[in-house]
């Protein structure tokens, strides 16, 4: 019987594109856009858009239905393509590079969620404006978490790894693109909400060693 090796900290992947939960909260936010066209974008910015003021008024559900909710077509496609293509090393991690069980799903779905919940929370803390809506906050909680654990097998990167910095690097940059170019966007919307993309980023960093460990795969 042969000794088993020991496996490589930087071991790859296998090539493949997210597995069913990505494609599934897709789905969703596709279809909560076509709701939006349905009831008017106005409306439903209103109705579900985060916001300091309609947290203080109890209405603390708009933490999540923010995230669902987009300004206009270019808007929601961007944020369902950079779900797919940044939500990838996180899917395939979760679950091992194999098809996700329900379980592996619901931990990288529930890891979205909290990622777009404490985004907005950043948003509102930080800017007590107007409100904001989008996923991007949830996918750069994604974006955080692939720039500590790579395309990696097992194990996470350092911080002082020069990947690392240049996975940060890059999302400093793409938002400093991102508020040249918001009124082209989100369909004339005044600015990007950057600080629920920063809280995204460091929500990614800071959950996807405990989201992990839940699925048995830190």
């Amino acid at each position: 019987m042969a000794e088993a090796a020991k496996p490589s900290m930087t071991r790859r992947y296998i090539p493949g594109w997210p597995d069913w939960p990505a494609a599934l909260l897709s789905v969703l936010i596709v279809a909560a856009f076509f709701w939006q066209l349905h009831v008017g974008l106005a409306e439903s910015w209103a109705w579900g858009g985060a916001s300091r003021e309609s947290v203080l008024a109890g209405r603390w559900w708009v933490l999540f239905t923010a995230i669902f909710l987009h300004g206009g077509p270019i808007h929601v496609t961007l944020n369902t393509a950079a779900l797919l293509f940044w939500g990838r090393a996180v899917s395939l991690r979760i679950s091992s590079g194999r098809r996700a069980t329900l379980n592996d799903g619901l931990i990288y779905i529930g890891f979205f969620l909290v990622c777009g919940l404490l985004s907005s929370l950043c948003f509102i803390v930080m800017n007590g404006g107007a409100g904001a809506v989008g996923a991007s906050g949830a996918i750069f909680g994604l974006w955080g978490a692939e720039a500590l654990i790579g395309n990696r097998a097992i194990g996470f990167r350092k911080l002082t790894d020069r990947d690392f910095w240049r996975e940060v690097l890059g999302a400093v940059v793409g938002n400093v693109a991102m508020l040249a170019g918001g009124s082209f966007l989100i369909d004339g919307a005044s600015t990007i909400a950057w600080e629920g993309h920063l809280g995204g980023f460091l929500a990614g960093l800071l959950l996807i060693r405990p989201a992990l460990r839940l699925s048995g795969r830190a």
